[in-house]
């Protein structure tokens, strides 16, 4: 933690549910960060961290990327915060053929570690 404290932080959108999960755990450990900026983008944060400009939190992913910057990776510790992907339809949509191909996808995707694109599974 004391990394976080003596670097600039990039924040995560405050406003995303994923940003406002950071906060809450920064606030939890009493962290202070000296903020430079706030990103949208997950690929952004990491990208700027890959190039040695701050220090920032993204959640490890389920899926690898195609490129991962090349970042030190550390933990928050066994009281980070865990996120979950939910998805929610109704059962009468017109487009449940669809979102149950997406939700196959999704959880294909994460049993294997990656999105293979070139794939569909749309008829």
């Amino acid at each position: 933690m004391k990394l976080i404290m003596e670097h600039a932080f990039i924040r995560f959108n405050r406003n995303a549910m994923l940003g406002q999960l950071i906060e809450n755990s920064l606030q939890d450990k009493g962290l202070m960060v000296e903020e430079t900026m706030e990103l949208e983008s997950l690929e952004a944060i990491s990208g700027m961290a890959a190039a040695n400009l701050e220090v920032r939190i993204v959640p490890p992913t389920c899926v690898r990327s195609p490129n991962p910057a090349p970042v030190k990776r550390i933990t928050l510790g066994k009281n980070a915060p865990v996120g979950q992907l939910i998805l929610i339809h109704c059962s009468d949509n017109p487009r449940v053929r669809v979102i149950m191909i997406l939700h196959a996808t999704i959880l294909e995707a994460i049993s294997i570690g990656r999105l293979d694109v070139a794939e569909s599974n749309v008829e």
